[in-house]
């Protein structure tokens, strides 16, 4: 008998429970949300636009920030995980966006791997928020969220 059937309802519900609570929550519960973030960045003294693709996965049992859309995207205390894809254009050439939760990659477009640096995500507000070198102890560069 398959174990489906010799499991009573009851325990297939305090099974499902463990797991959610666990955090292995099945497919079914997560919520998936994907949208477009557009900014600007101040970098060198120069208007940078950015405009990124993202996609956050969470629980059903996590509620909704306060904020709107957008500056959800940056708040990841209300979201499990979020992915990145885009691009920003600087005073020294377009730059590829990829990345995980608040850590981007970025690199040239049409550069190498060996020129790319990790830049890190921190919300200063509702529309605001810095990017910053990781690896690098130069000033955060502060970016204003334009629209979705």
């Amino acid at each position: 008998m398959p174990l489906t059937h010799a499991l009573s309802r009851a325990a297939r519900a305090a099974a499902l429970a463990a797991l959610i609570a666990a955090g292995a929550a099945p497919a079914a519960l997560a919520q998936e949300q994907t949208a477009i973030l557009n900014a600007t960045c101040n970098i060198q003294g120069q208007a940078s636009p950015m405009q990124m693709q993202y996609t956050r996965y969470r629980d059903a049992a996590v509620t909704q920030d306060r904020h709107g859309l957008n500056s959800e995207a940056i708040d990841m205390q209300q979201w499990g995980t979020t992915y990145w894809e885009g691009q920003i254009n600087t005073p020294n050439g377009p730059y590829r966006l990829t990345g995980e939760n608040n850590f981007i990659e970025a690199w040239p477009v049409g550069g190498v791997y060996s020129d790319m640096i990790t830049l890190e995500l921190t919300q200063t507000g509702p529309q605001t928020f810095t990017i910053r070198d990781f690896y690098n102890d130069g000033p955060p560069m502060a970016c204003q969220i334009t629209g979705p």
